[in-house]
């Protein structure tokens, strides 16, 4: 199909598009524009790209509008495989203009690029993703400047500290199976995102949609958690409250991240005692600076346990 596999363009507050597996077409998901945001992009599987009679090239997302801006935009453990010749994994156009792309933990494959962008002077904030071009050509194409390497693009665009550029190693592309091999580079190789993927199967989270387990087998994560640590008010403006009960004494750690995975503060990190327990977050950082309204997530770990929370903090 020489078209958009799914069209989020207009009006988009607080979408979420997840699990979906798209293929055959020029472009997965066209976000083009998705005013006000946040909306999300989570463990969805986008390969053969480029398909139909179209001139344009193909990309997992579409960005790039003559209409009004795109609020912030997340994507999270996404798998892109171009597969067909001559087709970056993903392409960010002109025009356009959004508050933010945040991506982490995604595998950006393509044929021609694995990231093309022309619109450089928009937001965006890329790590901890895999760039592939099967070792052919260059890797990334950044405001018509070329890298070969993701240690080249990071000292460049400051994009991909802590990106990878290894083969995936999918099971069977051809057949559309993109799960990860046994002896793949990106098992393990993840960020936490706290909220997203915090059941992974081993040591950090894997790279890409599907989490690999130790037999081989691929199941989705759902894409929050369910916990037993509580938030009142929430929202909130000035404080919140977090509360929580532990069934035995042990080192408890309660920390808040935004929606990247960024350590925001530490309220908790010491033995406690079993029983009840509760820490007010203020909203502020761990500098004292007010974190600004938006999404954030709470995780205290405590002995055998791990619970997650989700917080709105308003203006």
């Amino acid at each position: 199909m020489g078209d958009d596999g799914i069209a989020v363009d207009g009006l988009a507050r607080n979408v979420r598009l997840w699990n979906n597996r798209i293929h055959d077409v020029l472009t997965g998901i066209s976000l083009a524009p998705a005013v006000d945001g946040p909306t999300y992009a989570l463990r969805n599987v986008i390969h053969r790209l480029g398909s139909g009679r179209s001139e344009f090239q193909g990309t997992a997302f579409k960005l790039h509008s003559g209409g009004d801006p795109s609020g912030p935009i997340f994507l999270f453990h996404n798998t892109v495989d171009a597969f067909h010749p001559g087709h970056p994994a993903m392409a960010v156009f002109q025009p356009g203009a959004w508050a933010g792309v945040t991506a982490r933990n995604n595998i950006w494959s393509g044929t021609a690029y694995a990231l093309v962008n022309t619109n450089a002077v928009q937001p965006m904030d890329l790590d901890h993703d895999d760039l592939w071009t099967g070792g052919v050509g260059h890797l990334v194409q950044w405001d018509d400047v070329n890298y070969d390497t993701v240690t080249a693009f990071h000292a460049g665009t400051g994009q991909e500290a802590a990106g990878l550029s290894v083969d995936p190693r999918f099971l069977n592309p051809l057949t559309g199976d993109y799960a990860l091999a046994d002896d793949s580079g990106l098992i393990d190789a993840g960020v936490l995102l706290p909220g997203i993927n915090d059941r992974h199967a081993g040591p950090a989270p894997d790279l890409g949609a599907r989490e690999h387990d130790v037999v081989g087998s691929v199941e989705p994560e759902p894409v929050l958690v369910d916990a037993p640590l509580r938030a009142s008010p929430n929202p909130f403006r000035d404080g919140t409250r977090l509360s929580w009960s532990l069934a035995q004494p042990g080192r408890v750690e309660l920390a808040v991240y935004d929606l990247a995975g960024r350590r925001v503060a530490t309220l908790v990190s010491e033995a406690r005692p079993a029983g009840e327990g509760a820490a007010v977050w203020d909203g502020r950082d761990r500098r004292g600076r007010p974190a600004g309204a938006g999404v954030y997530f709470a995780r205290l770990r405590e002995p055998g346990r791990t619970s997650t929370v989700r917080l709105i903090r308003v203006d």
